[in-house]
């Protein structure tokens, strides 16, 4: 769609790069460090023009978007509740035996002949 903005919000209301799931806070990180488009196109696979778009739509809307910036840069520093890292730790262990599990069919063994052996 040629005549859709480089920059739309996306399901949750979030500007992001069209065609992407690369919002415009992504991009902020490199812009407020002085990167140059070039650099932003590149680290993310997108064309020149959408990282310049994003950097522009940054700069007009610095306002807007800091306060939500903020708040996740403060999140990301704070780090995860303990009840979240408690979730990710079991995932992790359930992931962890369904990987055992695949390898165990992959070779033909069950758990079975494992304890048997």
């Amino acid at each position: 769609m040629p005549d859709e903005p480089i920059i739309r919000e996306n399901r949750n209301g979030t500007p992001s790069v069209r065609g992407t799931r690369l919002t415009v806070y992504n991009i902020m990180d490199h812009h407020l460090a002085g990167r140059p488009a070039t650099s932003i196109a590149e680290f993310y696979g997108i064309p020149l023009g959408d990282a310049q778009a994003a950097m522009d739509y940054i700069d007009a809307h610095l306002g807007e978007l800091m306060p939500k910036y903020q708040r996740d840069l403060e999140w990301a520093r704070r780090g995860n509740p303990p009840h979240v890292e408690a979730m990710f730790a079991e995932s992790h262990k359930k992931l962890m035996r369904l990987k055992e599990d695949l390898g165990r069919k992959t070779t033909g063994e069950t758990r079975d002949a494992r304890a048997a052996g």
